[in-house]
């Protein structure tokens, strides 16, 4: 319950308020792109992440979700993208800066 009342407050951030149908919709696909992750089922993950932003696209912490999938398939620029745009949404968002820490680091290897 709780993922679902900050992806409510959070998508209200900077957007009208979703209707009702859009909050529970964005909210199935989130859990679906959730197990899909956890079965390492990474590109259908990102799927259902992408599905749901069309539903909330001002939402930080799918964002941060997305950034993290992206992260996992070794897509950094794109992670590093959506990290940011999550942060822009909520600058105190710890999945977003646990992937850009994870971005940073890698980086940092390849030096």
């Amino acid at each position: 319950m709780h993922a679902l009342l900050l992806l409510v407050a959070l998508a209200a951030h900077r957007a009208p308020a979703p209707s009702p149908d859009q909050v529970s919709q964005a909210y199935f696909l989130y859990i679906q792109g959730r197990a899909l992750d956890d079965n390492d089922d990474l590109p259908a993950a990102a799927a259902k992440y992408k599905q749901a932003l069309e539903l909330l696209p001002n939402s930080a912490e799918l964002r941060a979700e997305l950034a993290g999938i992206y992260a996992q398939q070794g897509a950094f620029d794109d992670a590093q993208a959506e990290a940011e745009r999550a942060l822009a949404l909520q600058a105190g968002n710890r999945s977003a800066h646990r992937v850009l820490g994870l971005v940073q680091a890698s980086e940092a290897q390849k030096t």
